[in-house]
This record gives structure tokens, sequence and C-alpha cells, in this order.
């Protein structure tokens, strides 16, 4: 049997009696229909959400498990509460639970995962001491002490057990795998589905992500390709600015690989905002598009291209919009006057960047669709 959605919204519906005593305060209907309003276009996408979590759960690395039946995602020094788990998908119906990033991410990824009519869902934490495990199933919600394997850091895990119908459709995505240069190379060989969705939108976050043991590879800042042959080319840059973080921004990946600061911009303590990098196209060989990427809690959102920029040259910046305001049902920003002044600020960073380095007068960069002030 599976797990349906009517397990959450009757547990929900008796702690809402507890708490008037004695008055149902939750309407079923509503809730069922705001609660499908909330669901994900793509069931897979529930991984980006359980990424945003960890990364705004302040999470130190994730582990994700993806096997043919289940999925289990562990978020190191991050803990939840027994309420906070048992009652995940008030985070979505209640306005001012919503305020919690990183429950609402959470709350997303599990309505999502109910609607696929798995065999269980499960929440746990570890505080270092006590540990808690919600699960719900076809035969309802059971709460239970728990402790990981061996004990040790703190920690919280999200497990789905995945259907017969859901193993087959996992299956039939490694045996159809097509990416010859993943397999040759060795970084993507058996990949699944859930991992190669994984690696490409979560390629900026700044939270170590382990993908059945295996750390997500590093991916270039900027790459371009040859106008001849429109071959892949890598650009390996030397100098790159990074701009400073604010308060509840994780920010965005950096390279492990050793560079240099931008002149006049030393590199920033704490979490970064910003990465950005930019040069002159080599020898009219290859064409480097210039491009804005940004990223929020840890999953790229939105990619856009940057108009403005000096021939025969490039920019490339990804950046964190840790904060701001998005869809719940899915990942877009919302596109008001905050987020304008995010993009002005951004290109104003890199224009300046030129000069600098020699590379041209300060040149005006813009996005199609985003109006300079």
């Amino acid at each position: 049997m599976t797990l349906s959605l009517d397990t959450f919204l009757q547990d929900l519906q008796a702690e809402a009696k507890l708490d008037s005593h004695g008055q149902f305060t939750l309407d079923m209907e509503h809730a069922r229909d705001k609660l499908a309003a909330y669901l994900l276009k793509k069931t897979d996408e529930l991984l980006f959400k359980l990424v945003q979590c960890g990364v705004a759960g302040g999470a130190s690395k994730m582990d994700m498990e993806t096997k043919n039946t289940h999925v289990r995602f562990v978020f190191h020094d991050m803990v939840l509460t027994q309420g906070e788990m048992g009652q995940i998908l008030n985070y979505l119906l209640n306005s001012e639970a919503s305020q919690n990033r990183a429950l609402t991410h959470l709350a997303a990824a599990v309505n999502t995962a109910v609607g696929t009519r798995p065999s269980a869902i499960a929440l746990a934490s570890w505080d270092g001491s006590r540990g808690q495990l919600v699960r719900w199933s076809s035969r309802g919600k059971e709460t239970v002490e728990w402790k990981p394997p061996g004990g040790g850091r703190p920690q919280t895990l999200f497990q789905l057990i995945r259907t017969p119908a859901e193993w087959k459709e996992t299956i039939k995505h490694m045996f159809n795998q097509r990416d010859v240069f993943g397999m040759l190379f060795g970084w993507k060989t058996g990949w699944t589905a859930d991992q190669e969705m994984l690696a490409e939108r979560a390629a900026w976050c700044p939270v170590p992500i382990y993908m059945n043991g295996k750390l997500l590879p590093e991916v270039p800042l900027a790459a371009g390709r040859e106008r001849s042959s429109q071959q892949e080319k890598i650009i390996k840059h030397d100098s790159e600015a990074r701009l400073p973080g604010w308060p509840g921004c994780r920010g965005v990946r950096i390279t492990q690989r050793k560079v240099k600061a931008w002149p006049e911009m030393p590199f920033p303590p704490g979490p970064n905002a910003a990465v950005i990098t930019a040069g002159q196209e080599q020898h009219r060989r290859i064409q480097v598009p210039s491009t804005l990427e940004l990223v929020n809690d840890g999953i790229t959102v939105d990619r856009k291209s940057i108009q403005g920029v000096p021939r025969e040259t490039f920019v490339r910046i990804v950046a964190s919009a840790d904060g701001y305001p998005s869809a719940l049902a899915g990942f877009d920003l919302t596109k008001n006057e905050k987020y304008e002044q995010l993009i002005i600020w951004l290109l104003d960073q890199a224009a300046a960047m030129f000069p600098r380095a020699n590379l041209g007068n300060l040149p005006q960069l813009y996005l199609t669709g985003v109006a300079r002030r």
C-alpha cells in the first residue's frame, strides 16, 4: 500500500483540534487545495528543495543516497525538533511559519514526495545525545526515538521509500544513459537521473554535497566554444572578484584551485555573495558567452545573458539570491524592486572590473528586461 496526503491532513487536523480545545481549526478541503497549488512541476525537483533546506538550515555538508528502492538525504550539523518534523506541512499552510526558509523548503519537498504516492516518508533528527524519527506510511504516522548508526555529530535525515513503479523508471534510465563523455572519464558512470539533475542545478551550492559517497564535481566558472568546431573549452581564469555576503546569506561555491584577487578587489572574509571573472576571448578562436547565474540557497534559479560587454571580451557572474522572495511552488525569483537592485549592484561591480584590469573603459552592462536606474 502507498502513502496518501490524507494521512498528513488527518494528523494536522487532530493537532488543530487539540490546540483549540475541541474546535476544528483546519479546513481539510482548503488545506488540500492549497497544498496542491504548492506541488513542484516535476516530482524529481524535490531534491532541489532538500538542498535548499540544508543550505538555509545551516548544514555543514549533505549526503544524498539514491537507489532503486529509496532516496536518503542527510543534513549534517542541522537539527530539527520533533514538532517541526511532525507538523512539517504547516510550513506551507501557515503564513507565519512559512517565514522559516529551511522548513518551508523541506515542507515543499515532503508535499511533492507525498504526491508520488510512495511507500513511506520519514524525517529524523539527532542533536548529538537524543533523537526522534517521524514516519508516515499507509498505517498512519508513528514517532519513535532514533539514533543514527554510531551516534556521532548532530544530523537530520529525510528518507523516501519508492514504489515498485519508480524502481523500474530508475533502472530504465541507467540502461539508457548516453552521456558518453561523463561515462568515459568515470565521473558520471552509472549516474541515476537524480544525480544528473542535482549535479546540474546544485553546481554552485556552497555546502559540500556527496552523491552516493562522491563529492559533487566542481564546474568551471567560465567556458566557451571554438568558433570552427564548436567544441566546448574550459577557460582557466587566474583572477576573480568575490563580493561579500549579508546576514543569512550562505553564498556560492568557490573554486579550490588557487586564483588571485582582482586588482583593487581583495577577497572578503566570510561567505561570498558573488564570484565574477572577466577577460579577453583567446585570439578570436574561442567564443565565450557573458552570463549571470543566480543561486538561491544552493540551487541555480536564473540564467541570463549580459549585454553591453566590450567586443571580444566576456564577463561571467555567479551570485547568491539567498533570502530573496521566490515562489513556494517552484524556484522562480520574484521580479520586484529588490531583485532589480541586486542585478544592478552585480552589474555595476562587474563593470568596474574592466578598467581595473586594463580590459577597456567602464562598460554599461545590462540584462534584457531589467531596467537600469
